[in-house]
């Protein structure tokens, strides 16, 4: 882990950040209506930012040297931009530095008879940015990433578990019906989601639009796990077989389809669940029909990926009624297709032709 105060102390990257950085910290700290002046240059009247908290007007003055500084530099600065409290009408004044200030050497900046003082010196500082409320300024201005520890701690600092609890369970309950519409009752024991999917869906956001490879995971293993019991386990994840569609006994040259190679699927794969996320955020406020033609171009890309040696046919399911529940708030049936129209269709999707494949996800929702 990164010691924040060592790279906050030998900051390198200029006033103009560090006056940006400083508005940050103040907004942080419950400071409002926050103002910076000319943080890329020119006079700026003894202010660097101007805010308000209480009802009071602030002057933020900034100071980050490159290193230790002495403590006189350190008061040349703090004096020079104290004096911007007066030229301004200010109630009082923010020091935001990198700079280390003893506890003494912070009683002796402060002038006699002052009031309404702030002094957020190197350690204060730190600990600001070390907090759930810094993490995302100490990534944006030091380039520091969050620890796994931390990543807990932010998320337990900005989301109400208990009172999102609820539209989780909801989604979760949502995601096992349809599973269970599709391939046959293969939620009768809990296991599945509560130990295969390490990415839980997020209150508010959409299971479809987000859709990861431990999802993709988690399906296949519900998908398998009653008709396959615990056999199924031998065939979980990523192909690294080549593979055929062809009569039972039929050899490659026979085919009817051949997916790609192996060492081509994880690639394959993320590439299309990448494309997937821009795909839904472009055709979200679309028309019904641009919603439904996404729908069966990742429908037909997934399955001419073939990700799986068994379970492709369901998992595709499952994701195409995640896809139309989210996007038209439809609820679909596969059972009403006709199978050989189906795969015809798939085919010549393949081949691209979208339109049979698009006229059966049409009569899907009516």
């Amino acid at each position: 882990m990164a010691n924040t105060y060592q790279i906050l102390l030998n900051w390198d990257k200029g006033q103009a950040f560090s006056e940006r950085l400083s508005a940050k910290i103040v907004d942080t700290e419950g400071f409002t209506d926050i103002d910076p002046q000319c943080p890329t240059g020119g006079p700026d009247g003894r202010k660097d930012i101007v805010c308000y908290k209480n009802g009071n007007k602030y002057v933020v003055g900034c100071y980050f040297g490159m290193g230790q500084k002495t403590f006189k530099e350190v008061k040349d600065k703090f004096d020079g931009d104290y004096e911007g409290v007066e030229m301004n009408n200010a109630d009082g004044f923010v020091f935001v530095t990198n700079q280390k200030i003893t506890p003494t050497e912070r009683i002796s900046l402060i002038p006699e008879g002052s009031e309404n003082i702030e002094i957020y010196h190197g350690e204060r500082v730190t600990s600001v940015l070390d907090s759930p409320k810094g993490y995302g300024i100490r990534l944006e201005y030091l380039n520091i990433e969050l620890s796994k520890e931390e990543q807990i701690s932010f998320l337990n600092s900005h989301v109400n578990l208990k009172h999102e609890f609820a539209e989780i369970k909801s989604m979760l309950a949502e995601v096992r019906g349809i599973t269970r519409d599709l391939s046959g009752q293969i939620f009768d024991r809990d296991m599945v989601f509560n130990k295969s999917l390490s990415v839980l869906p997020i209150s508010g956001i959409p299971f479809s639009s987000r859709i990861s490879m431990e999802d993709l995971f988690a399906i296949q293993q519900a998908a398998l796990y009653e008709t396959q019991g615990s056999s199924f386990k031998g065939v979980l994840g990523l192909r690294n077989v080549q593979v055929w569609l062809a009569r039972v006994g039929g050899e490659i040259e026979d085919a009817e389809f051949v997916p790609p190679e192996a060492d081509q699927v994880p690639k394959l794969t993320i590439e299309l669940l990448n494309w997937w996320k821009e795909k839904y955020m472009e055709v979200l406020y679309s028309s019904e029909q641009e919603k439904i033609l996404a729908i069966s171009e990742f429908h037909e890309r997934f399955l001419t990926i073939h990700p799986f040696i068994d379970g492709n046919g369901r998992v595709a399911r499952v994701l195409a009624s995640l896809q139309f529940k989210d996007l038209l708030d439809k609820v679909v049936q596969f059972d009403s297709i006709d199978r050989n129209e189906y795969f015809d269709s798939l085919n010549n999707a393949r081949s691209g032709n979208q339109k049979n494949l698009v006229d059966i996800f049409t009569s899907l929702i009516g």
